[in-house]
C-alpha cells in the first residue's frame, strides 16, 4: 500500500508543479512583445548584433559594466530566431521559468516538498521574477545560473556528486555577470555554516570554477580602466579586443 501512496503523492506533485510552472510562463510570455525596446534593451541588441565575436566584446567592454557572455547568446538566438522584441525577450522567460523548478528543488532538499512548492508559487508569481523574465538583459540568466550553481553545491554536499555541474554553473556565472563573486561568496559561507567538514573540499572545487574565468579577466580590467582612467581614444577596447 505504501509504494502506491508514493505514487499518488508524486502524481500529485507534479501536477501541482506543473500548474505552478505554467502559470509562471503565461505570467512572464503575457504582452511580451507589446512594449517597446527600452535602452538597456536596444543596448543588448546593439552589442548582440556585431558580426563576430571579437566584437561583440569589444562593443561590450566599451558600454556594459558586464562580461559578455549574455550577449554572444543573444547574438546566436537572434541569428536563428530574429531580433522582435518578442523573440529577444523570449529567452530571459526560458530562464526564468526553468529557474521555478529549481527554487522547487532547492525547498525540496533542504526541508520538504510542500517548502518546494510554496518556494516556486513564490517565485512564480513575484513581480521582479516575472519583470526579469521580460527583459532582454543579463539577470534572468544570471539568476538561473546562480541556482544552478547553488542547488549542485547543496547536492555536492550531501552525496559528493554533482561536482562538474557545480564548477561549470559556477564558472559560466561571471562570463554572465561579475556579481558571481558575491554568490560565490555566500555559498562559501553557506557551506561554512551548514557542514564545517566540507569547506575545505569546496574549495577546491570553487578554485576550479575561478581558473576557469581567466579567460575574461583581460575585459574586466580593461573595462575598470576605462570607467577610472580618462580615456582619450574610448576606441582602442574594441580595437584591443578584435580577434
Amino acid at each position: 500500500m505504501e509504494p502506491v501512496d508514493g505514487k499518488q503523492d508524486m502524481k500529485k506533485v507534479f501536477i501541482l508543479l506543473s500548474l505552478i510552472i505554467f502559470l509562471g510562463f503565461l505570467l512572464r510570455v503575457y504582452q511580451l512583445g507589446t512594449e517597446s525596446i527600452w535602452t538597456d534593451e536596444a543596448w543588448s541588441l546593439y552589442h548582440s548584433q556585431k558580426p563576430t565575436f571579437g566584437a561583440i566584446v569589444g562593443s561590450v567592454t566599451e558600454v556594459e559594466g558586464a562580461p559578455f557572455g549574455y550577449y554572444l547568446m543573444l547574438h546566436y538566438w537572434i541569428d536563428i530566431f530574429g531580433n522582435s522584441e518578442f523573440s529577444i525577450r523570449f529567452p530571459s522567460v526560458i530562464f526564468g521559468v526553468f529557474l521555478i523548478f529549481l527554487v522547487f528543488k532547492i525547498g525540496s532538499l533542504l526541508f520538504n516538498k510542500k517548502v518546494g512548492m510554496v518556494s516556486a508559487f513564490l517565485c512564480s508569481t513575484a513581480m521582479l521574477q516575472v519583470l526579469y523574465s521580460q527583459e532582454a538583459r543579463m539577470y534572468s540568466l544570471f539568476g538561473l545560473l546562480a541556482v544552478i550553481s547553488f542547488y549542485n553545491l547543496l547536492k555536492l554536499m550531501k552525496h559528493q556528486k554533482n561536482a562538474c555541474f557545480f564548477v561549470l554553473a559556477s564558472a559560466l556565472m561571471f562570463y554572465v555577470n561579475y556579481m558571481a563573486f558575491f554568490v560565490i561568496l555566500f555559498e562559501m559561507l553557506f557551506v561554512f555554516a551548514y557542514k564545517k567538514s566540507f569547506f575545505k573540499r569546496s574549495l577546491k572545487y570553487i578554485w576550479i570554477a575561478l581558473a576557469l574565468t581567466v579567460p575574461i579577466l583581460p575585459q574586466l580590467f580593461l573595462q575598470f580602466s576605462l570607467r577610472h582612467v580618462t580615456c582619450k581614444r574610448p576606441c582602442q577596447a574594441g580595437a584591443f579586443l578584435q580577434f
